[in-house]
């Protein structure tokens, strides 16, 4: 594949993303916010069938002061993948706990996920895999609570390496949490 086909596949897949985003964001104009009022009769029948708000699920581990004080310090979390793969490990649940506490604590405008990979496989391939990392990270934080309208997937493939003297190494295969705060 040549290196402009995977530019291009990048930034369509990021460029796809944030439309989604900003269509999930609310409408800014005169009458934004404004409710409509409902007809007669019918605002009685939906505040009975009005959905009880949940609590975000409890984290499923407290992680430790260490952990906590080091991603505040380096302002971002790994969380680490097999060769191949973008299932979320256990120990990948416990640094996603994490991520999730630092968001409630921090309340950052955004949470980037950014998916990586090592140089195994085709370029192409990686950049996909990447991508699917990156969303199911983003799934498992909107699991624990995370607002899917804050949450903002990159699907960078083998271009970060976090090891560039040992391009096939484990620490390459891994998704990104940073946040921004105001």
């Amino acid at each position: 594949m040549k290196p402009a086909e995977i530019t291009f596949l990048r930034a369509f897949a990021i460029g796809s993303l944030m439309g989604l985003a900003a269509c999930a964001a609310p409408k800014a104009g005169p009458n934004a916010g404004a409710e409509q009022a409902a007809p007669p009769g019918l605002a009685e029948k939906s505040a009975a069938a009005a959905p009880v708000p949940t609590v975000p699920p409890p984290l499923a581990t407290k992680p430790s002061l260490g952990a906590e004080a080091a991603a505040v310090a380096a302002n971002h979390v790994d969380i680490d993948f097999p060769e191949g793969g973008a299932t979320i490990t256990p120990e990948a649940a416990q640094k996603l706990d994490l991520a999730a506490r630092l968001f409630r604590d921090a309340s950052p405008v955004v949470m980037f996920t950014s998916g990586h990979t090592d140089k195994s496989g085709d370029e192409y391939a990686n950049v996909l895999l990447s991508a699917r990392r990156a969303q199911a990270v983003k799934e498992a934080l909107v699991a624990r609570g995370i607002p899917a309208d804050r949450l903002l997937i990159q699907a960078l493939g083998e271009t970060d390496l976090a090891n560039s003297t040992d391009p096939y190494a484990a620490s390459n295969r891994r998704v990104t949490i940073t946040w921004r705060i105001l």
